[in-house]
């Protein structure tokens, strides 16, 4: 018993010297924060507003999931295991080619906005506000993947926390003047004064333009993004896929709004295992080659997210309409079913796909990861298609459900078998 008493001390003191309890604290502190901001920005804008805000911020997504060219994980990748001059060199060629990407998409998107007859009015010129967000977001996003490659997940943390009060604060008080278009001007504040805090305080500058690496080296950090690109976009595309088809076949501000708000606490609470995945990550990609750590460690993540989401995320299943009643309002009682249906698909995906589609990358099992993605994607588009026009948004939810099912049996099987291999062959 004493033995298992220090080993947990050795863990928790552990946890402390690496900055995990800040990285969790400020991710619960983001969390509480946006979440608390939301509900007065639903309450203070009118539905069909918000709906149509929401619609124009899900469409911006679809076009983001590209974002970066998938740059930001190759460089979490190879700049958490090389040092020094030739860990520069890739951190430039990241940086700045991925800047490039998102100033093409970025125009793109803006054309878009522009051009394009939405189905909900009003969606395009919201659009073609959004649309250099990506441009700022990724030089952000860049800065803070470098200190999580240098492990200063303190820095990373006050970076995450300066970000989120700065939004809240400016998207709570523009949006009582400009609606809808307050939350957007407050988006880019925010990203704006990051990056400097980032610069000044961080000490993260822009890297040099010119670097040594070889043409095999860029040709092979090229290939890594491009493949993250491709797993990061079926990933994220499971969460706008059912938005979108929602907003193209209902074509309603207000389903799309109470929708929105169905998703919301679900995809607050995210913020758990995303944030103990991106403190693991780094260690699961520096040890990949011990098959018993990961094995061991594995299993242990996996415990442990099942046991929280379950005690937790089944208590708001139950208690649904107070929740969305209290919360939200009463205009927005028609959550109730989403909303249930998207907490049991959080249940899963958090304790299942999350934790094995991360674990997969840092394991350099990419490929697999491509194939689930495609499939799932796939799968949702055709499920959404069919169960939308007959349930409306609770069709949107049961077609995300359904898919999470599937890809967690699959991820997670595919993942463990290769664990319990490698720790067996070490």
């Amino acid at each position: 018993m004493s033995k298992k008493i220090k080993q947990l001390k050795n863990l928790i003191r552990k946890l402390k010297t690496t900055g995990f309890g800040h990285l969790f604290g400020s991710s619960v502190i983001n969390k509480i924060l946006t979440f608390m901001s939301s509900i007065i920005l639903v309450r203070l804008i009118p539905k069909s507003d918000y709906g149509i805000y929401s619609n124009a911020d899900n469409i911006l997504g679809m076009f983001c999931i590209l974002e970066g060219f998938g740059m930001v994980s190759t460089f979490l990748q190879y700049g958490s295991t090389t040092k020094g001059e030739k860990k520069e060199d890739i951190w430039s060629f990241c940086f700045y080619g991925s800047v490039l990407f998102q100033i093409l998409l970025s125009i793109v998107i803006f054309i878009t906005g522009l051009t394009v007859k939405f189905s909900i009015p009003g969606t395009g010129i919201l659009l073609a506000l959004m649309a250099f967000l990506p441009i700022f977001r990724i030089v952000r996003d860049m800065q803070q993947v470098y200190l999580r490659t240098e492990f200063k997940n303190k820095e990373y943390a006050y970076s995450n926390t300066l970000s989120t009060v700065i939004t809240v604060v400016c998207s709570c008080t523009l949006s009582f003047f400009l609606f809808e278009k307050g939350i957007i001007l407050a988006t880019y504040i925010s990203v704006w004064i990051t990056i400097i805090y980032i610069i000044r305080k961080c000490k993260i500058k822009f890297p040099k333009v010119h670097n040594k690496l070889l043409k095999e080296d860029k040709l092979k950090l090229l290939k890594f993004s491009a493949v993250c690109m491709v797993n990061n976009s079926t990933s994220s595309i499971m969460y706008l896929l059912d938005t979108f088809v929602l907003g193209i076949v209902v074509a309603s501000s207000a389903v799309t709004a109470s929708y929105k708000v169905a998703s919301k606490i679900p995809t607050a609470l995210a913020f758990i295992p995303t944030c103990i995945m991106t403190y693991i990550y780094p260690y699961f990609a520096k040890n990949k080659d011990d098959g018993k750590w990961c094995f061991k460690n594995y299993k242990r993540v996996v415990m442990l997210f099942g046991v929280f989401n379950i005690i937790s995320v089944g208590t708001l299943i139950v208690i649904a309409p107070y929740i969305i009643k209290i919360v939200f309002g009463t205009k927005y009682l028609d959550a109730v079913i989403p909303f249930r249906l998207l907490c049991l698909n959080y249940i899963i995906q958090a304790t299942f796909s999350t934790v094995s589609g991360q674990l997969l990358v840092s394991q350099g099992r990419l490929g697999f990861n491509t194939f689930i993605g495609i499939f799932s994607s796939i799968l949702n588009t055709g499920l959404n298609l069919i169960l939308i026009p007959k349930f409306s948004s609770a069709g949107a939810a049961i077609a995300t459900l359904t898919v999470t099912i599937i890809v967690s049996i699959l991820s997670t099987g595919y993942l463990y078998i290769l664990l319990r291999k490698q720790s067996q062959a070490g």
